[in-house]
């Protein structure tokens, strides 16, 4: 064997083995597509949206290798709290959740992924008001999908309907269009791309104020962050990081439409996440 070829053996053994010595991580997010968050449904497309190539970049850059899998989000709860994936995005931070999740502590403030508006969907000429503090006007009740923060809250307010068990987006709007529910809370790409895909939008409106804001994170299932601490962190810092210099870019090239950006040196940052 020359010694070129010696060579090039060594450089390919030694690529081989930096691959497999990287630290795969699990995530599962929602399969529904939020435009320009997450793209496609049940499939992962080339381009996915700007929240899931965040998410990519940062565990590259973190020095790990990403496994993605898409369900409904009440199963990557569920697979979360049974530990068979290592974590799920995007996703509130609660105190309920802390249970069962662990999200980026005061330390890591920065390191979340989007901030996220959650308006009233309302008829127009309705007579509900929210004034950021307390609702007037209530008569038939304000509604949220399931699972959401936003529908934990209204319950607790008192202002959920109590036969609303099942009202899912569609039917919610197409309630509140008919005079029949006060209002639905949601986020607002994923409200106005339903509104239009019912051709709702000149029956909808939203109230000026939201009812909440969101920062949304990527959260670890408990037996990944305590075995994994170090790598774990280390993507959330790395979220933070890309987020700050590349996040507007990546961003506005999805709502552009625009070709993807470019992530200068995506080189392991540490050894935190090195190892199977």
């Amino acid at each position: 064997m020359t010694r070129t070829l010696i060579l090039l053996f060594i450089l390919l053994v030694s690529s081989f083995s930096t691959i497999a010595g990287k630290k795969a991580v699990k995530l599962c997010y929602e399969d529904v597509e939020i435009k320009p968050y997450f793209l496609g449904t049940e499939q992962i497309p080339d381009k996915p949206g700007y929240v899931v190539d965040l998410i990519k970049h940062a565990v590259n850059t973190a020095g790990a290798k990403l496994v993605l899998i898409r369900q409904p989000w009440k199963r990557c709860i569920l697979n979360v709290t049974r530990g068979e994936v290592d974590g799920l995005f995007a996703i509130i931070k609660t105190p309920e959740r802390e249970k069962w999740a662990e999200f980026p502590s005061q330390k890591q403030v920065d390191s979340y992924l989007i901030k996220i508006a959650y308006p009233i969907y309302v008829r127009r000429g309705r007579q509900l008001s929210w004034n950021g503090n307390q609702f007037t006007g209530v008569k038939f009740g304000i509604a949220a999908p399931a699972g959401y923060v936003a529908r934990k809250l209204l319950v607790e307010e008192g202002i959920y309907p109590k036969d609303g068990t099942n009202l899912d987006l569609a039917r919610g709007l197409k309630m509140v269009a008919m005079g029949r529910l006060d209002g639905y809370v949601v986020n607002k790409s994923t409200g106005d791309k339903t509104l239009k895909e019912l051709g709702l939008e000149n029956s909808i409106t939203t109230l000026p104020i939201p009812f909440m804001y969101s920062y949304l994170h990527l959260a670890y299932s408990k037996p990944f962050f305590s075995t994994n601490k170090a790598c774990a962190e280390q993507v959330w810092n790395q979220i933070a990081v890309i987020r700050n210099e590349y996040g507007d870019k990546m961003l506005s090239s999805y709502q552009m439409g625009s070709k993807a950006v470019h992530v200068e040196s995506e080189e392991p940052s540490s050894e935190a996440c090195s190892g199977d």
